[in-house]
């Protein structure tokens, strides 16, 4: 079933990267903040790629920052 009526961008490519990034999640002040390591840059670009739909979708006001 697709959410949003469509393969949202970046699955196709994380699918092809099974295993190529690792997702740590780490307590902060405000609250939270996941960091993502990933052994290749397209694996990563997939990762940004698919969480920039995501948080544009949502709506909620989460802040991005990718360094």
């Amino acid at each position: 079933m697709l959410v949003h009526d469509q393969t949202p961008p970046g699955v196709v490519e994380m699918k092809q990267f099974v295993g190529c990034s690792d997702f740590t999640f780490e307590e902060t002040e405000a609250g939270g903040r996941v960091r993502i390591n990933a052994t290749s840059p397209a694996a990563l670009a997939a990762v940004q790629k698919f969480l920039r739909f995501q948080i544009a979708n949502t709506r909620l006001g989460i802040h991005w920052t990718a360094n």
